[in-house]
């Protein structure tokens, strides 16, 4: 063995002995330098400075210092090493003594990782606290969907995420016990084990409650059949070295004794009984019979310029299911979804009948229009969630991403659609590891977004304050305490759902009914989609309604209804369509419920200026040409508007990674629609950011420069000059696809259509504060 390796653990160990206090963290770090690059470990600090940053806590920002000053030549892993060498499995044998932080063990390893191997591998580990909560939830909910013997739900709570039950129910503990050992749980991106490290938690905090009742024989045995179905997969060798750590040390503190246990047993057992691969889960080749009943997880992000598709593609046609579903349809997974999409999509056909899924996904599992059309799919034949709960961006501010938790099961068949609970957290994250009651008795720590069909809302319970999100409508929905009218209106700044949770918007009361016109925010391009801003004055609204095929159910037209409007200055705009035959001015119910909707969407802490807000009348909303001031100009798709009265031919604008793909936030003339019709080629030629569709809006044009004549790369030019009124790079012999960039210090100057003076200048200012706080400078 390496000199230096050698000496540095020798180190640790006799240190660790003057600081008894220390041990535990020592003996973490000693077993995770059997798994780190040697090169990594060249210069450690000398004993004293070593001793120092442990002892005053900051082990591992110094450590991170230290590696990272390093130049590592080559990666050579102590692997290689314990591939040819069992002694290791001694120290193990030595550290199962102490113990080991699991989760420690992770972070260390994660923190020691350089950001850019994190990035191109996806290798950010999950926070105990989710982890915590993943497992327990997950398996709750399998027990509650399997539950031959009917056994109460309460009770089935109290022993996942309490392990509590009395002496009498043994029975019921030996049920769950048999049935737990039974099933077969997967973590397809084990990493370091630690969600598999929870499941074993709970299987053994079970399985001790009968411990005294069942011979030590039929204990183990019970112990090594749950281990044995335990898969993990990952492609990191040290990954599944210390996942196999994790499994011996359950079984040596948990199942036998490290006194009695020799070297050869437990090398038997890592051989035998622990199924952790070092392989792709993407692409291993698996019997097409071999499902699991609990999938748990969470997938790598790795965008998808970085990974290799086709590979991927060619493992996923293989699966029966995904060919009946997809057989003759256009419904395919989009070359632009990312590695945890698969992950998803392969999970989820993996599944046995009432199988749950938890996994950490990105939001834009559900907010991308790229994946929407074959999630919808999935959803409406295969999957029903059951839980998406919001989480903060804190712990994966390195990873950049914002992640939700995503909990469901496969159905066979749906014979009707089941609810979806839609929560958002607002406490600290580590009071996820405090829920110990059912989810519906913990409102006061969570804004609970209820999710049905609209036909089941039970109105009555609602109260002025509470809001309501829908599976089918992705909206969130306000509801007056008066009994007459119920209308609902969509709060702008909290959209969170899914294109393909998208339907009619519509509640009927009596004869009178209300349609919900969706309408965003006008920013400066944020990723997110979640910051647009629309103007209003005080005649006039400038603004895009719902792309009309959504109303073509309606049972009136458009022109039959009225639209009132309301703003909070310079943030957000709340758009309301009524029957036109209502008398807004006498109609004394109605107005009590335009107040009260007021009243409900000013007093958010986001509305600056209340008292100049009110509703306005708006006797026709007509699309007009409105260039929003963007960083940059990612996307530009063309539509047939036949069914809204305007032109044929027009075109709308949205930022990147939009959450309604039919909002379309800019409407300009049609001339590069027109000139669209006069190119002839394939359908998919490509031109990166720059996407139009023909006027059926059926086929999405994309344009490549590179296999289009200068000619026609001029017309385009001249068109979008025309159009934005801003200089369009030049497209270089090398450039792969053409893109309008707008600087951030320089306002698009905007045709505002008519708009009052002030409110114009209020625009502005809006855009200018923005621009400033992007750039941390003001803008002279």
């Amino acid at each position: 063995m390496d000199p230096l390796l050698q000496g540095f653990l020798e180190r640790l160990e006799k240190e660790s002995k003057k600081y008894p206090d220390l041990l535990p963290f020592f003996r973490c770090v000693f077993t995770f330098c059997y798994v780190f690059p040697i090169s990594e470990l060249n210069n450690v600090p000398d004993k004293t400075s070593f001793i120092n940053i442990l002892s005053n806590g900051k082990l591992l920002p110094r450590m991170r210092f230290i590696f990272d000053s390093l130049a590592v030549k080559e990666d050579t892993l102590i692997i290689d090493y314990l591939k040819e060498t069992y002694w290791w499995w001694e120290a193990v044998h030595g550290v199962a003594k102490e113990g080991i932080d699991i989760y420690q063990l992770s972070y260390l390893y994660e923190t020691l990782t350089r950001t850019q191997k994190k990035k191109t591998t996806g290798l950010f580990f999950t926070p105990q606290n989710q982890v915590h909560f993943i497992c327990h939830f997950s398996l709750y909910k399998y027990l509650m969907f399997n539950n031959p013997l009917a056994i109460d739900q309460s009770l089935i709570h109290r022993i996942i995420f309490q392990g509590k039950i009395s002496q009498k129910n043994q029975d019921i503990y030996k049920t769950f016990v048999n049935q737990l050992s039974s099933m077969s749980i997967i973590d397809p991106s084990c990493g370091t084990g630690l969600f598999l490290h929870e499941i074993i938690e709970i299987y053994s905090t079970i399985i001790f409650k009968i411990k005294n009742s069942i011979s030590n024989y039929e204990y183990q045995q019970y112990f090594q059949k749950f281990l044995s179905n335990l898969y993990g997969f990952d492609i990191d060798p040290i990954h599944v070295i210390l996942t196999k750590l994790v499994f011996l040390h359950h079984w040596i503190t948990k199942v036998v004794s490290y006194e009695s246990i020799s070297v050869e047993e437990m090398r038997n057992f890592v051989k035998s009984i622990i199924d952790i691969k070092e392989e792709n889960f993407l692409l291993v080749e698996e019997p097409s019979n071999l499902k699991y009943d609990l999938c748990i997880g969470n997938p790598p992000y790795i965008r998808h310029h970085n990974i290799d598709k086709k590979k991927i593609i060619a493992k996923l046609v293989t699966i029966p299911e995904y060919q009946s579903l997809f057989s003759g349809s256009n419904k395919q997974v989009d070359s632009k979804a990312d590695l945890y999409f698969y992950f998803w999509i392969i999970l989820m056909f993996k599944l046995n009948p009432n199988g749950v899924l938890g996994l950490i996904l990105s939001r834009s599992w559900y907010s991308s229009r790229f994946l929407s059309p074959i999630n919808s799919l999935l959803l409406e034949k295969y999957f029903n969630l059951d839980l998406i709960l919001e989480l903060p961006s804190e712990p994966w501010k390195k990873a950049e991403i914002i992640t939700n938790i995503i909990i469901g099961h496969k159905v066979e068949h749906f014979d009707e659609v089941n609810s979806t609970t839609v929560l958002v957290w607002k406490k600290k994250l580590s009071e996820l590891l405090k829920i110990d009651e059912p989810l519906s008795e913990y409102i006061d720590s969570v804004e609970q977004l209820r999710s049905t069909q609209l036909n089941d809302i039970n109105i009555e319970s609602f109260e002025n304050n509470e809001y309501r999100m829908s599976r089918i409508t992705n909206s969130h929905l306000f509801f007056s305490r008066d009994n007459t009218y119920r209308f609902p209106i969509m709060r702008i700044d909290y959209l969170t759902m899914a294109p393909f949770f998208l339907h009619h918007i519509l509640l009927a009361n009596k004869d009178k009914f209300c349609l919900l016109n969706h309408l965003g925010k006008l920013s400066l391009g944020s990723t997110t989609g979640a910051n647009r801003y629309f103007y209003l004055s005080e005649d006039t609204v400038q603004t895009f309604s719902l792309s009309q095929e959504y109303l073509v159910p309606m049972t009136k037209s458009p022109k039959d209804f009225i639209s009132l409007g309301i703003i909070a200055p310079q943030k957000s705009l709340y758009l309301l369509s009524i029957p036109s035959e209502v008398n807004i001015e006498k109609d004394v119910h109605l107005q009590h419920y335009l107040d009260s909707i007021k009243n409900n969407i000013l007093s958010r802490p986001y509305f600056l200026n209340k008292s100049k807000s009110t509703w306005y009348r708006i006797s026709k909303i007509q699309p007009k040409i409105l260039i929003p001031n963007m960083t940059y100009l990612r996307s530009f798709v063309a539509y047939n508007t036949q069914e809204l009265h305007v032109d044929k031919q027009w075109i709308g604008f949205w930022p990147d990674n939009p959450v309604w793909t039919e909002f379309l936030l800019g409407f300009m003339n049609s001339s590069l629609g027109v000139l669209l019709r006069e190119i002839q080629g394939t359908r998919t030629l490509g031109l990166g950011s720059l996407k139009l569709s023909l006027s059926e809006c059926q086929n999405l044009l994309v344009l490549d420069p590179r296999q289009m004549p200068d000619t026609t790369i001029h017309q385009i030019k001249e068109c979008l000059q025309e159009l934005i009124e801003l200089p369009i790079p030049k497209i270089g012999e090398k450039t792969k696809y053409l893109k309008i960039q707008m600087k951030l210090d320089q306002l698009l100057c905007v045709d505002y259509l008519g708009l009052s003076p002030h409110f114009v200048d209020q625009i502005q200012q809006s855009i200018k504060f923005e621009v400033e706080w992007r750039l941390g400078k003001p803008i002279l």
